[in-house]
């Protein structure tokens, strides 16, 4: 029973993917089906105005772009999202009661899908810090200075290389001096 319970990352992304297309999809249905049956509800057929059938069509079309940011956000979920945030602050801003109904499911629901997104640039960041720590480490082992030779002891071996770099001098005809002879 236990072993069901467990969810991997993969199975949160797509319960978090799964709700917020949910989201945005009642959205979009609410802004399109409320406003045509509240203008009815409240409005007389005789007395609609002019400004209440415009705020009607606002409702249904960006209504309509909540529906498409659905189907996008399974393409491209950020192509999705910002579809449906712009649409969903439209009917916020422009739509009558239906819209501002919509206009939070979408708002939420974009909200919820750019969890996912979120969790995604924080997994390629951390990734990238990583790296450049390891990069770092890795240039201060190169920057340390080289180990120094160890120190010979003063003795005969020391007197003989002495010697030996002398002679070679005076035999190599000085051409270290000038090309003199």
């Amino acid at each position: 029973m236990r072993d069901r319970m467990k969810l991997s990352a993969d199975d949160g992304e797509k319960v978090t993917a799964t709700a917020a297309r949910q989201l945005i999809l009642v959205g979009g249905i609410l802004a399109i089906a409320l406003s045509p049956t509240l203008l009815v509800i409240q409005t007389p057929l005789d007395q609609i105005q002019l400004r209440s059938l415009s705020a009607v069509v606002v409702d249904i079309v960006l209504g309509a772009i909540l529906l498409l940011a659905v189907g996008k956000f399974r393409e491209s979920q950020v192509t999705g999202i910002l579809l449906a945030l712009v649409s969903s602050i439209g009917l916020l801003a422009l739509g009558g009661t239906a819209g501002r109904i919509g206009g939070l499911f979408g708002i939420v629901g974009a909200l919820v899908g750019s969890v996912a997104i979120v969790e995604d640039v924080v997994g390629v960041l951390q990734g990238i810090i990583e790296d450049a720590r390891s990069l770092l480490t890795a240039g201060k082992e190169a920057a340390k200075p080289p180990k120094a030779p160890p120190k010979r002891k003063k003795g005969s071996a020391a007197k003989k290389s002495t010697e030996e770099v002398e002679e070679s001098t005076v035999e190599g005809g000085g051409k270290g001096q000038g090309g003199r002879s």
